[in-house]
């Protein structure tokens, strides 16, 4: 990057809090602070539409977080890895992107009480892992690793027991 654009990049996320003039940010670690000057902000969805988001109010697919025609939702639930729980967070911004050469993914995650929980996601979404208290691609992870979900909007810890590829070819 420096060497293209002549200044240097820095990285928020995934642990790391690097800001420099030039910042890319995870999505799951912008706050508004970090954003409200930035004059172009780059980020990659991850969920389909059809994805259940968890709100003050309730789940709601993101499909309408995004075109906010039905619920109006202006914040969501999420999980805050240094207090360990799950707090509200601020919608910051909206937008819709295209799978391109994203591939789409399930993760099967077992919770402790055995229920199955399954996780629709693009290959680059990120995800927390318990185990090392990191985010790592859902395309790094492997069977076995535990993830952070809820129960009753509860923090609860899981295992991914399966990963499969989708094809998003099908009709």
């Amino acid at each position: 990057f420096p060497v293209t654009i002549g200044a240097e990049v820095g990285l928020v996320g995934g642990g790391l809090n690097n800001k420099k003039d030039i910042t890319v940010y995870s999505a799951q670690s912008a706050t508004e602070d970090d954003v409200k000057d930035t004059k172009l902000l780059m980020v990659d969805e991850c969920l389909p539409g059809d994805a259940r988001v968890l709100t003050p109010s309730g789940y709601v697919m993101i499909k309408d977080i995004v075109d906010n025609t039905i619920y109006h939702v202006d914040s969501v639930i999420s999980y805050n890895i240094e207090t360990k729980s799950f707090a509200i967070k601020k919608i910051i911004n909206r937008w819709k992107r295209l799978i391109d050469d994203r591939k789409m993914m399930q993760l099967y995650i077992r919770k402790e009480n055995t229920r199955l929980v399954l996780v629709k996601c693009t290959n680059n979404h990120k995800v927390f892992i318990a185990n090392t208290s990191e985010y790592i691609r859902a395309d790094e992870l492997s069977s076995g690793l535990k993830v952070i979900t809820s129960v009753n909007g509860e923090p609860t810890i899981g295992y991914i027991e399966k990963i499969k590829y989708i094809d998003t070819n099908e009709k």
